[in-house]
């Protein structure tokens, strides 16, 4: 997932024929979670929860071309060997368009809970709900 830190959405891309993609059809209520794995939990925790709405975007849809703009730059570090002139940048977008599927997803509460935060006087365990 990357993130649009002006709208706080999350975009990730997906193949067409993903079960999970069948999943947020039929159910929009989605909740993410990650935690980092730590030698010693209690002192070290971090982990965020995201709870929101999903929407799935094909190429056609009019939101796909905001969120390919937000996520572009992080597809172009995973190829072996990134397209330099325009034309080419511009075909490998097309077929992103035309191939993949784009969920957004729309937050509605996030958890974090990050122990580091305490030596800055923070509380460990912060909420934001939109």
């Amino acid at each position: 997932f990357v993130i649009d830190p002006k709208t706080m959405n999350l975009y990730a891309m997906s193949e067409r024929q993903g079960e999970k993609l069948f999943q947020m059809n039929e159910n929009n209520q989605v909740s993410l979670a990650y935690v980092r794995p730590a030698e010693n939990y209690f002192r070290e925790t971090l982990g965020v929860q995201i709870v929101g709405k999903a929407e799935l975007l094909s190429g056609k849809d009019p939101g796909f071309a905001e969120g390919l703009e937000i996520y572009f730059p992080t597809i172009l570090y995973m190829l072996p060997e990134m397209p330099k002139d325009p034309a080419s940048l511009q075909a490998f977008k097309d077929n992103i368009t035309r191939t993949k599927i784009m969920t957004k997803i729309t937050p509605e509460r996030i958890v974090l809970r990050d122990n580091s935060l305490k030596a800055k006087n923070l509380r460990t365990f912060q909420v934001w709900k939109q």
